[in-house]
């Protein structure tokens, strides 16, 4: 891509990689959040996974599962962000362990090629599912998996191998090779 803008003059061919979401400017997404969606600052609970009290946090939307570095929690092991509670308005940290996820759920699922198994499978829902890849965020190499479609169009996702930081809300990627199969939104494990 690049090579490309740079045949094209565009000056985004030479701009460094981003690491980051490219419309939050300075990097500060409170603000951002702030700004542009209204939201407030709601102070809680930083927990661990038996729910004791760690800390305090300023807004759970500044955490994102598999976070290790901000938290304001240190000292002893290190802990990674493995859960983020809305409702109650909780950060939950755990150890590295606790970040990997061997299966979740998904919704919204959009197939853009169904491979031989997945339309087999529509015609008898009840069986096993089939095997594909699934790329869970940018830069992760796809993992092997096995895909359950549900009747309500839902489906499950069982992981070869536990996966760090499956976060809900983020986009899984199935592929068979290089050809894009379809995908869905990440729910809660």
């Amino acid at each position: 891509m690049r090579k490309i803008a740079a045949e094209f003059s565009l000056p985004s061919a030479s701009e460094p990689e981003s690491n980051d979401i490219c419309f939050v400017t300075e990097g500060n997404y409170e603000l951002y959040l702030k700004k542009t969606a209204g939201i407030k600052a709601r102070p809680g609970d930083i927990i661990d996974q038996a729910g004791k009290r760690l800390g305090r946090h300023k807004g759970f939307y500044n955490f994102t599962v598999g976070q290790r570095r901000g938290t304001g929690v240190y000292g002893g092991a290190r802990l990674y962000v493995t859960g983020l509670r809305p409702e109650t308005n909780e950060v939950v940290l755990g150890p590295l362990e606790a970040a990997h996820s061997s299966r979740f759920a998904l919704s919204g699922l959009n197939w853009l090629a169904a491979p031989g198994k997945l339309a087999e499978f529509k015609k008898n829902p009840s069986a096993e599912g089939f095997g594909s890849a699934v790329q869970i965020r940018y830069r992760h190499k796809p993992a092997p998996c096995v895909v359950s479609v549900k009747e309500d169009g839902s489906a499950e996702v069982r992981l070869g191998k536990p996966q760090f930081a499956v976060a809900p809300g983020q986009a899984a990627v199935f592929y068979e090779g290089d050809r894009v199969l379809g995908g869905g939104i990440i729910e809660k494990g």
